[in-house]
């Protein structure tokens, strides 16, 4: 029985709770503690059984002096976990919810004088061979303030002085949040929970006293047991790939505070050196004139840095090449990839360089009249990313039906078009999230543009395995992706849009190339023939053979997923 007890206590570490309701909001150790669980929104397989019963199902738990999973003291009556015990015995309100009341001083019958920081908790049945996921209720936590968001503040982390930052997490329907990190030896305490907003949207926090440049590692710690980096923060240190980033490349990076927390942690540093741009404003080349060659920093260079692909610029600009398109350089998981499975959108991947070293590599391109393209990847995220780990569903390992930015379920069925967990791209929490993206790299690196990635699964209608690449005409994948180009002219009206869509359906791909939109077209097969002096028709090339009114066919010879052509 201990065994199969540290097995169901310890599996779910950072369970999103959605199932549970719990009050008083902010319990204490001899308040009376309600207690709901909706089986409904339990998905772990052993639950099942559980939703068939209408009596018989117990609560197994256990109060914990410390926030390690333990149990400390448990209920009268507890005894084997295989048998039913009168103290755990829940009420059935229908519909598969159940609950139970107790005060947990006299229920867990704690000694005066010790002080409880956790209940841990499961369901089960009279056998114990059928049981929910771990959750987990904080006692003694300091109630948040509800105070509006201050003014001109945004999500991230907001630099008021050389001393303060202010922090803002969008976390809707959590209840609520700390700051931990290097501030309090990444520990939750009262100085460090976050103030509500009154609408329940974010938390924010007012931080002084900081020591200007100085790099101070945090996470944020939600509903008590959630540990997540900042979505918005330009820089991540990761437990297990920062290992293997050389010196030479990221200079001085610190060290992850393993034995403290898990998860990968932020960085936030007061006091910061702006970048001191040589181009201030650069006229990217026509679309009709893009000679562009793509670059995987990992690969161009045994040194895989920003420095490297600097220095051969003037190689490029003798091949007449007037913009590159960086495969992916935004955080992504791992080191080695080519990028294709982001969890950090706004922090560059230090296994290429620092932050400013890429700005050095966009100027140099500008002094030399080469516009910067970002490969980027908005129709998936990986597990990593703070915006799935906040709202997790341990037991489907998907986003959970609650998450505010990724759909349950992948709208593909074909697994081959399945590549992580799937946007959302019609909820409104996910659109503000990806226009804050392409604006921040448009403004903050000075970027000319984009190329999406696999831009038709930017989508909630379903696509059957009938359909496995999503070719059929969608008139609702039209509206997001005219949305999204739309919202990032705003902010450069002169940016390029490079979809890879590559779609058998040419009403589609006319509609978004008369939007103004290039869109990428294969024709490494065609080269090859014409390299080796053989005829092949390369009509297709030509938008008006497509009907198009716009010249946006973008034509390329070789990319990531294709060879080069060899005569």
């Amino acid at each position: 029985m201990p065994r199969l007890l540290l097995f169901i206590c310890l599996l779910f570490v950072g369970n999103v709770y959605a199932q549970v309701e719990y009050t008083p909001a902010f319990p204490q150790l001899t308040d009376k503690i309600t207690i709901t669980v909706d089986l409904n929104k339990d998905y772990y397989t052993t639950a099942q059984p559980l939703r068939n019963l209408t009596e018989g199902v117990y609560l197994w738990s256990g109060a914990n002096t410390s926030t390690n999973g333990s149990f400390n003291y448990t209920p009268a009556g507890q005894v084997s976990y295989f048998k039913p015990f009168d103290a755990g015995k829940m009420t059935y309100l229908g519909n598969q919810k159940w609950q139970i009341s107790f005060i947990p001083k006299d229920f867990y019958h704690v000694p005066n004088g010790v002080v409880i920081k956790q209940l841990i908790f499961a369901l089960k049945n009279a056998d114990g061979t059928a049981y929910t996921e771990t959750f987990y209720i904080q006692l003694g936590l300091t109630p948040y303030k509800v105070l509006p968001l201050p003014a001109g503040v945004k999500d991230g982390i907001n630099y008021i002085d050389d001393k303060t930052v202010i922090l803002s997490l969008l976390a809707p329907k959590k209840k609520y949040v700390h700051v931990i990190g290097d501030l309090n030896n990444w520990q939750a305490n009262p100085a460090h929970i976050m103030n509500r907003t009154p609408d329940g949207e974010r938390y924010w926090l007012k931080i002084g006293n900081m020591t200007p440049g100085k790099e101070y590692l945090f996470q944020y710690l939600v509903d008590g047991s959630i540990r997540t980096a900042d979505p918005y923060c330009d820089k991540i240190i990761d437990a297990n790939f920062d290992k293997d980033i050389p010196a030479e490349t990221y200079p001085n990076l610190p060290a992850y505070p393993f034995g403290k927390t898990n998860n990968p942690v932020s960085v936030m540093q007061t006091g910061q050196k702006p970048y001191n741009w040589q181009v201030k404003a650069f006229t990217p080349p026509p679309k009709t004139k893009l000679f562009i060659y793509e670059i995987c920093i990992r690969d161009f260079s045994a040194k895989h840095n920003y420095k490297t692909v600097m220095d051969s610029l003037g190689y490029l600009q003798k091949l007449g090449v007037n913009a590159i398109e960086l495969m992916p350089v935004i955080e992504f998981e791992g080191n080695l990839g080519w990028g294709y499975n982001p969890n950090q959108y706004f922090a560059p991947d230090k296994y290429f360089g620092t932050k400013n070293e890429l700005k050095a590599l966009v100027d140099e391109c500008h002094k030399r009249g080469i516009a910067v393209i970002l490969d980027i990847v908005l129709n998936h995220s990986w597990g990593y990313n703070p915006l799935c780990i906040m709202y997790w569903n341990f037991s489907t390992a998907q986003p959970a039906a609650d998450n505010p930015w990724y759909n349950p379920k992948d709208s593909f069925q074909f697994t081959g078009a399945q590549y992580g967990p799937d946007v959302n791209h019609e909820s409104p929490y996910a659109q503000k999230f990806v226009d804050d993206v392409i604006a921040y790299w448009l403004t903050d690196y000075k970027v000319d543009g984009f190329r999406f990635d696999f831009t038709k699964g930017f989508t909630n209608q379903i696509k059957t395995l009938d359909d496995p690449w999503g070719d059929a005409y969608d008139a609702s994948r039209i509206a997001i992706l005219k949305r999204m180009t739309t919202a990032m002219w705003k902010v450069k009206p002169e940016a390029y849009a490079i979809f890879e869509h590559l779609s058998t359906n040419n009403q589609e791909e006319k509609e978004l190339a008369d939007h103004g939109i290039m869109l990428w077209a294969n024709f490494t097969y065609h080269f090859a023939k014409l390299i080796k002096g053989e005829g092949i028709d390369i009509s297709w090339m030509n938008y008006k053979q497509r009907n198009w009114t716009q010249p946006n066919v973008l034509a390329y010879w070789g990319s990531e997923n294709w060879q080069r052509p060899m005569v």
